[in-house]
């Protein structure tokens, strides 16, 4: 079973501005799984900017789709920690069907206003994912303040496009590693090939993510594809500008994020049956 940690909804290449909500929530969910099904994805992880929709997805499709709620980031459809009513709004979206998980983009080196996000996930059980616009110290501060829960570190723990990347792209991959001494700590390995510096099968990759793999061990590494944010476009809205990720070269399509992983040589049979479902099955009681 091949699970992918992180979709948003997929690219629309029309506008369908007459159309009702349904029909555009419609469009998106079968656009979703069309994509699932061509490249071989059995369950995908929503991590959408509309959360109405990830809901409604999830209610449609239950055995296809599980959903993350987003706090932060407002700009792209997370709740603002900052804004009137949120403790409400975030208590309501713990407690959706389908629900397996928060994810927390912090922009700000104090953690306090995040201080809601972290106790809901104590007190529902859910896992943290964690987008650390601060820094990696964060995630070691989360990680010693809530011991019992999961916390993720999305993107590797990397800068990827279409921000900006770091040159070389793997600087910062010493201090993700340190990360891997708290067991709760896991990685989720999205937008890989966005740091490789050849074409698939990013083969100078390997000699990276196999530390990765080593330090953290296979049962905390699962893979997201987030191929979305490589395609610049969520749903009907264009996100990023395609030159942002032009510049690096890191375009790449749904069929290699995936099969960048499946069919190298680099990771055993079970390394890749535990990275590229169950350990997302086991984290997120899938």
């Amino acid at each position: 079973m091949i699970v992918d940690a992180q979709l948003h909804e997929p690219a629309v290449s029309l506008p369908w501005a007459e159309a009702s909500r349904e029909t555009r929530w419609d469009v998106m969910v079968e656009l979703q799984l069309g994509y699932m099904r061509a490249v071989g994805v059995d369950f995908a992880v929503l991590h959408p900017s509309e959360f109405d929709w990830g809901a409604y997805a999830v209610a449609r499709h239950p055995s296809r789709f599980g959903l993350v709620g987003m706090v932060g980031a407002p700009r792209f459809g997370g709740l603002d920690p900052r804004s009137p009513g949120f403790t409400d709004a975030l208590a309501r979206m713990c407690v959706v069907p389908g629900t397996r998980g928060l994810r927390v983009v912090v922009t700000d080196a104090d953690l306090t206003v995040m201080e809601p996000a972290f106790a809901a996930a104590q007190e529902h059980d859910l896992p943290l994912f964690m987008l650390a616009g601060f820094g990696l110290s964060q995630v070691s501060e989360v990680a010693v303040r809530c011991p019992q829960i999961t916390v993720v570190v999305d993107q590797i723990g990397l800068a990827q496009p279409p921000g900006k990347r770091e040159e070389p792209p793997f600087a910062a991959l010493p201090q993700v590693l340190e990360l891997a001494k708290h067991p709760n700590v896991a990685i989720k390995l999205t937008g890989a090939p966005t740091l490789s510096q050849e074409s698939y099968p990013y083969r100078d990759l390997w000699p990276h993510l196999r530390r990765l793999v080593d330090a953290f061990g296979h049962r905390r590494v699962m893979w997201g594809s987030d191929i979305s944010r490589i395609i610049g476009q969520v749903g009907f809205t264009r996100m990023f500008p395609r030159e942002n990720i032009d510049r690096y070269g890191a375009y790449h399509s749904y069929a290699e994020a995936l099969m960048f992983l499946r069919e190298t040589e680099s990771l055993s049979a079970e390394e890749k049956r535990w990275l590229l479902g169950e350990t997302a099955r086991e984290l997120l009681l899938l």
